[in-house]
C-alpha cells in the first residue's frame, strides 16, 4: 500500500511540475536567441525581413529595454527582464489587431511575423492574417 501511495504522490507531483511549466510557457512563448541590443535584433531583422533601413527611437513603450520602429512602420523591442517581456505581450494582445513575434528577449511587432519566425526563433502571436488569394483565384 505504502509503494502505490509513493508512485501515485510522484507522479502527481510530476504533473503539477509539468503544469507549471506549461503556465509560464504560455506567457513567454518565445524561445530560441536572445539579443544583447536593438540594433543586433535589427541586423538579424533585416536579413530575413525587408531592411530596417533607418529606424526612430520608440519613447512610449516604457516595458522596453530599447524600441525603435523601422521604415517599413515595424516595430523591434528588447527586454531587460523577463517580467517586462510578459507584461509588453499583455498590452500587446489587448489590441486584437496587433501580430507580432516574440523571442527569447525581444517582440516584432508587424504583419511580418509569420515570414521571420522560422529563421529568427519566434513564436507568433495574434490574430491569424487572411491568405494571399491563389493567381487562379484572382
Amino acid at each position: 500500500m505504502e509503494m502505490k501511495r509513493t508512485v501515485v504522490s510522484t507522479a502527481l507531483a510530476m504533473m503539477i511540475m509539468l503544469l507549471a511549466g506549461c503556465a509560464v510557457a504560455e506567457e513567454t512563448p518565445g524561445t530560441g536567441h536572445a539579443f544583447s541590443t536593438v540594433d543586433a535584433l535589427a541586423d538579424a531583422y533585416s536579413k530575413h525581413g525587408d531592411p530596417c533601413g533607418v529606424y526612430k527611437p520608440i519613447e512610449d513603450f516604457p516595458l522596453a529595454a530599447q524600441a525603435v520602429t523601422c521604415r517599413d512602420g515595424v516595430r523591434l523591442m528588447t527586454f531587460a527582464t523577463t517580467v517586462e517581456q510578459e507584461e509588453a505581450v499583455r498590452v500587446l494582445k489587448r489590441d486584437r489587431k496587433a501580430r507580432f513575434l516574440v523571442g527569447a528577449n525581444w517582440i516584432i511587432v508587424g504583419d511580418i511575423a509569420e515570414e521571420v519566425s522560422g529563421p529568427l526563433d519566434g513564436v507568433v502571436v495574434g490574430p491569424v492574417s487572411a491568405p494571399s488569394p491563389s493567381p487562379s483565384a484572382r
